[in-house]
């Protein structure tokens, strides 16, 4: 991994508890893909292995709610996988859940099947 990448994952981390919880909402068929992990050293190897496959550059936060330790966070535009060079148009909400000032849960609500299909794991 390219030392700026490393630095990346590294100021994302400071925003984690602990014991956070990350976890794409989607199909169990998926496999690992939507299995939950938890813990600073899972979200670390997680986020060394998704940061540099993919390009967030033109997506947007649209929305923002808080509601107690409950955040909701509405994005969409493209996001594109820089291994094949796909470009996907989609939209995700997530849903934080922060303790201690830092984010103890991540659900991350997006078109896993398309995503799927983009990295490879499901035919078109």
């Amino acid at each position: 991994m390219r030392r700026g990448s490393a630095i990346i994952v590294e100021d994302a981390l400071k925003y984690f508890h602990p014991d956070a919880r990350f976890r794409l909402v989607g199909s169990k068929s998926l496999g690992q893909m939507t299995e939950a992990i938890s813990g600073i050293a899972a979200l670390r190897t997680m986020f060394e292995h998704l940061f540099p496959i993919w390009d967030w550059s033109k997506f947007e936060i649209h929305s923002l709610h808080v509601d107690g330790d409950k955040a909701f966070v509405h994005l969409s535009g493209q996001v594109r996988h820089v291994p094949t060079g796909k470009i996907l148009d989609t939209e995700i909400l997530d849903m934080l859940t922060i303790k201690d000032g830092k984010i103890a849960d991540f659900a991350e609500f997006l078109d896993t099947h398309l995503v799927a299909q983009t990295v490879g794991i499901l035919q078109s």
